[in-house]
């Protein structure tokens, strides 16, 4: 019912979904997996700011009541839906600075297999933030890039594509950050992840908005930041191999 909401009415649609929110509240136990649902219809609703409002925040309130799967699948959901608590249908400018934080605690919490794409939809989420606060998403892409290091080999490749899922519909000016700092976490990594990392990373660079210039500044900075004298053997190798194919 909640995926076919969309296809309703617009008042009926928000019938449908304060209906399923009443059933979803009654058997809280058993219906853990629809909460992440009712968020992802929450945009196709039409209604006021204060209305939108009140119906996220009843989405954010039922974080502490979840397992952690569920927990990081609403978070996912839930940062998606910033940007609509923001502007509203009617171009409302709210702070979001308060959701944002409590979606940033609760991921924190998760444990490290689950962190990633939580931390990817906050890290593209972050261009709501005031220009003050958007240095979370630099810290978030850092973390997410260290906690890799700690996570089995077979989960590299998934945790890598949703941060470059993530990164390519951020804006330029963070996506070069976010590559920036990915590439400084290298020489802490093993050699496989470190290439695959160069090779993400430097991909990024080449995706719309971006330009040579960039990635020269990118790899100068890497240089100033002395990054590739902290590779060892291996990782020296395959950094300069990933990046004369790039260039």
């Amino acid at each position: 019912m909640i995926v076919s909401i969309v296809q309703y009415a617009p008042q009926q649609r928000v019938e449908l979904f304060d209906f399923a929110q009443a059933i979803a509240e009654q058997h809280r136990d058993g219906h853990q997996n629809l909460w992440a649902s009712l968020a992802s219809a929450l945009s196709c609703l039409p209604l006021w700011p204060s209305q939108f409002a009140a119906r996220y925040q009843a989405l954010l309130g039922r974080l502490p009541s979840l397992g952690q799967t569920q927990q990081a699948e609403l978070i996912v959901v839930l940062a998606t839906q910033l940007s609509a608590l923001r502007n509203g249908s009617h171009g409302a400018a709210l702070d979001v600075s308060t959701e944002y934080k409590i979606l940033q605690d609760w991921t924190r919490r998760l444990p490290p297999s689950l962190q990633g794409a939580p931390v990817g939809a906050l890290a593209a989420a972050v261009s709501e933030l005031s220009d003050a606060q958007r240095p979370f998403r630099y810290a978030e892409m850092r973390q997410l890039a260290l906690g890799l290091a700690t996570l089995p080999t077979a989960r590299h490749a998934d945790e890598l594509s949703t941060l470059e899922s993530t990164l390519l519909h951020a804006s330029p000016p963070v996506r070069i950050q976010a590559v920036h700092r990915l590439i400084k976490t290298t020489p802490r990594l093993h050699g496989t992840l470190s290439q695959q990392i160069w090779q993400r990373a430097l991909r990024l660079l080449e995706a719309g908005g971006t330009d040579g210039v960039d990635a020269l500044e990118v790899l100068d900075a890497t240089r100033r930041d002395g990054v590739i004298s902290m590779l060892g053997k291996g990782q020296r190798e395959n950094a300069v191999m990933e990046t004369r194919a790039f260039i």
